[in-house]
């Protein structure tokens, strides 16, 4: 088993490759957030439990910003695995801070990560396994990668990944300098 500080950490960078969201809109995902059928139908090939709700964030102004990712298979094992840490959250990436921390300003639950957090603890935990070591701190993976990654696997799959990462066009995704 995971220990708690990686706990949160495996189900964000899991959720974001599943869902093709960036660390904003997995810090504020909420197990109320799910809508789930009464039945498991088949959609495209594959078992869908329900659906996610999202907001993405950057774009929130935009109709495009609000879409439904289907809970199949692979993202209803994220979201059971959240809740095997047994916290009492709202949130589907939450953590239990230390007592002695005042909770920081904008969340709305003691359990809920910021995703300053989350990036952080990514980018620690890229560096205590010397990973991308060779580079520099600026050019080493970002946990926004995470969500380039995604969108990359679904474009390679043959599927548009355009709807389901709330994109407003079909402009391919920036990383670090580097097209696609």
């Amino acid at each position: 088993m995971l220990t708690p500080a990686c706990h949160y950490l495996c189900i964000a960078m899991r959720l974001s490759l599943q869902t093709t969201h960036a660390v904003n809109e997995i810090s504020l995902a909420k197990y109320r957030d799910c809508t789930w059928f009464e039945q498991p139908i088949m959609q495209d090939g594959l078992l869908v439990f329900g659906t996610l709700r999202i907001h993405r964030q950057k774009v929130k102004e935009k109709e495009a910003s609000r879409v439904e990712v289907p809970i199949t298979q692979q993202l209803k094992n994220i979201i059971d695995d959240s809740r095997k840490d047994r916290v009492a959250s709202p949130y589907i990436v939450h953590r239990i801070k230390d007592a002695r921390a005042k909770q920081a300003e904008n969340l709305t639950h003691p359990t809920q990560c910021r995703p300053n957090d989350i990036s952080k603890a990514f980018s620690d935990c890229r560096d205590e396994l010397g990973l991308y070591s060779e580079l520099e701190k600026k050019q080493r993976p970002t946990f926004h990668e995470i969500r380039s990654l995604s969108i990359f696997l679904y474009d390679k799959q043959g599927l548009d990944p355009q709807e389901r990462a709330a994109h407003t066009d079909a402009k391919p995704q920036k990383t670090h300098g580097r097209s696609r």
